[in-house]
Order: C-alpha cells, then sequence, then structure tokens
C-alpha cells in the first residue's frame, strides 16, 4: 500500500464518519460526491482525521488530493458530540484539547463521554483526599503514600478508565502515571443505573486485570463502601456499613469512619 493510500479499516471509518447524521447535512450542502471514499478535514469538525490531505484544484468529484507529510496530524478536540469515536488508546492519550464540562474514558476502543462529577460525588472526594494527605504529612508511617490525585486514568488492556481517585503506595518516589498502576483505586458510585453497572461491574473486572491491589466503591445511596481485594488467588470482598471505620494494610495507621464521607455527600442532597 502507498503512503498516500487509505486502508480498508479506514475507509470504513471514514464512510461511517461522513455519512454520520450531525455531519451529513453540512458536507452534502457543500460538496458532490464520488463514488470513492476519500479522507476530509475541515477546522471546525470535531472528528479526527489521521491524516490530513489537502484538496488540489480542480472539482471535488474529480477527487484530486495531495497528501500532506505522513507527520502532519490533528489530535482530536474531544466534546460531547465525540461520544462513539473510535480511538486506539495511543490516540486517545495524544488528546489535549477537550472540553472539560465533560469526562472521557476509552471503553474498548470507543470513547465514552459523561458530565463531571456532581457535588455529591466530588465533595467527599475532596474531604478522602484531605484525610489522606493529614495521614501522608503527619503521621508515622503517611510516607508509604507516594502520591494521591483525583480524576486520573488508569490503564486497562483495551482502553483508559476514569478513576474518580487513585492512591500510589511502596514506590520510594512520584509515581509516573503512564507505568505505575495505583494500589488503590476509588469510585464515588453515581445515582444511574449505568454508572452502577460500570462502577460495580465492569471496572471490578478492568482494574483487577490492570494490577489494582485494593478497588474502594463508595455509594452514598446504599450507605455502605465495597472492597475488592485483587490478588493470585483471585478477588475477596469486604462491605464496610455506614457506622463503621475501614484500615488496609495499604495505609498502616489510616483510618478511613465512612460516616464522614457520607455526612459531607449529604450536604449536597
Amino acid at each position: 500500500m502507498g503512503s498516500g493510500e487509505l486502508s480498508d479499516f479506514e475507509v470504513l471509518v471514514i464512510q461511517e464518519r461522513i455519512w454520520d447524521r450531525k455531519l451529513r447535512p453540512r458536507f452534502e450542502s457543500e460538496f458532490h460526491w464520488s463514488q470513492t471514499p476519500v479522507r476530509i478535514w475541515s477546522g471546525s469538525s470535531r472528528w479526527p482525521p489521521r491524516r490530513i490531505i489537502e484538496p488540489t484544484l480542480g472539482r471535488f468529484a474529480e477527487n484530486k488530493m495531495s497528501p500532506l507529510p505522513i507527520d502532519t496530524v490533528a489530535p482530536p478536540v474531544l466534546g460531547p458530540e465525540s461520544a462513539g469515536m473510535l480511538l486506539a488508546p495511543e490516540e486517545f492519550d495524544e488528546v489535549t484539547e477537550y472540553d472539560d464540562n465533560f469526562r472521557y474514558e476509552l471503553i474498548r476502543g470507543v470513547l465514552v463521554v459523561t458530565p463531571i462529577p456532581a457535588e455529591a460525588e466530588a465533595a467527599p472526594n475532596d474531604e478522602l483526599g484531605a484525610m489522606l494527605r493529614q495521614y501522608q504529612h503527619e503521621h508515622p508511617q503517611g510516607g508509604v503514600v507516594d502520591e494521591t490525585l483525583p480524576e486520573r486514568y488508569i490503564r486497562t488492556s483495551s482502553g483508559r478508565r476514569r478513576a474518580d481517585r487513585v492512591i500510589w503506595t511502596g514506590l520510594g518516589r512520584r509515581p509516573d502515571p503512564s507505568v505505575d498502576v495505583p494500589t488503590i483505586a476509588i469510585e464515588f458510585v453515581s445515582a444511574s443505573r449505568r454508572d452502577r453497572w460500570r462502577d460495580y461491574v465492569e471496572k471490578r473486572v478492568e482494574y483487577q486485570q490492570a494490577g489494582v491491589v485494593e478497588h474502594w466503591i463508595i455509594d452514598r445511596f446504599r450507605r455502605n463502601m465495597t472492597i475488592l481485594r485483587n490478588s493470585r488467588q483471585g478477588t475477596s470482598e469486604v462491605v464496610v456499613s455506614e457506622q463503621e471505620t475501614y484500615q488496609t494494610p495499604l495505609l498502616p495507621g489510616f483510618e478511613l469512619p465512612l460516616a464522614r464521607l457520607l455526612a459531607v455527600a449529604d450536604r449536597w442532597v
């Protein structure tokens, strides 16, 4: 295949994107269609081509295109209309422009766009972050925490999952998120059935496969916290009720009274 030619897969993606119901009216009003699909780039379009090509003079139907250098790449600009876009994990990692009123995950090669967390999820997440920072800096064993950050990606075998909070422990250095899998991944459950399925079922499997040691699911609706502990022997499950305090050997001396986080969430209900 020559450097200016498209693979069968690329042609299929182009056909699907060009005839998308959102793009069809604009393209049909501007061009006469040829029978051969070609790669098109419009600065106002959020569909990201892998390579830009520039039309030569002449009718569009003649399909005269002259490719620019192979390294001329237009990364996607992500927004709510990008939902359903097909991306490789490497392409997703290259994205630098996006609408920050939404959050983005790559699930089995498909881009999923969701709203940013509600206040009843973000507030207890901040509270937990403050508790972890205090433990890290003031507890004699707090140095086990290398870093804790909200809204971080976890690299799975087929995509990028966004955890509400992650904790790296035991490295003895600043973690490299592109290489170091978080020790603990934390999710604050949302109201929708889809999100509940995602946190309890889909991420359970994906985090285990990625190498996460503990997966915390904090559920303000059920008023409990589920801890999934992954090991070579499999996954064990512990459920902490609202009035209980959770402790883990991964954070020696750290105590998490669940009622404290749920009380913060309740202020936003």
